[in-house]
């Protein structure tokens, strides 16, 4: 199983559903697993070093159309835990009074923290100056209102400075 999340990511949260398979469940009966503690474990499949072990996750229980209760081991990354790209192997561990449970039981789960094309790492100068990394220059609101009044078919109604908290009204002349 292969699930995808973005480098710095948070989100989406990571859900696998607890399978019960008849061989290693036999035991357990209609075991309520929301009693569950869930830990979740990560490791680079290029390194083979841990990036998370045993970090406690939850157990979501969800109704589904035949009314039968579902379960879901879960788990939410930090920004610290996909700030590297990368492949890696994980599994979800299950512990209760009737023994431990690995998750995904039929299949192995790879996480791929892949490139974001978020601005994470700009800096904040101020809320009025857009400042993006794909743009040559910085560019303020003020600047772009002065700009179009200055263009034919727009007059400038108000003239105040922006940062004073001064609405700029601009409106299209048609005479």
């Amino acid at each position: 199983m292969e699930w995808f999340i973005k480098k710095n990511a948070t989100l989406p949260i990571l859900k696998v559903k607890v399978n019960k398979d008849g061989r290693s469940d036999f035991e357990r009966g209609d075991t309520d697993l929301s009693e569950s503690s869930v830990f979740f474990s990560m490791i680079d499949t290029e390194t083979q070093i841990p990036k998370i072990s045993s970090k406690p996750g939850s157990v979501i229980s969800e109704v589904n159309n035949e009314g039968e209760t579902e379960y879901y081991a879960s788990y939410q990354f930090t920004k610290r835990e996909t700030s590297k790209e990368g492949r890696y192997s994980a599994e979800f561990t299950l512990r209760n009074n009737d023994g431990v449970i690995y998750l995904p039981i039929n299949d192995k789960l790879f996480i791929n923290v892949t490139e974001s094309f978020s601005l994470d790492d700009s800096e904040f100068v101020d809320n009025y100056t857009i400042d993006y990394s794909c743009c040559p220059e910085t560019v303020r609101p003020d600047e772009i209102i002065k700009y179009l009044s200055d263009q034919d078919g727009f007059k400038l109604v108000a003239n105040q400075d922006f940062l004073s908290n001064t609405q700029y009204i601009i409106t299209l002349n048609t005479q």
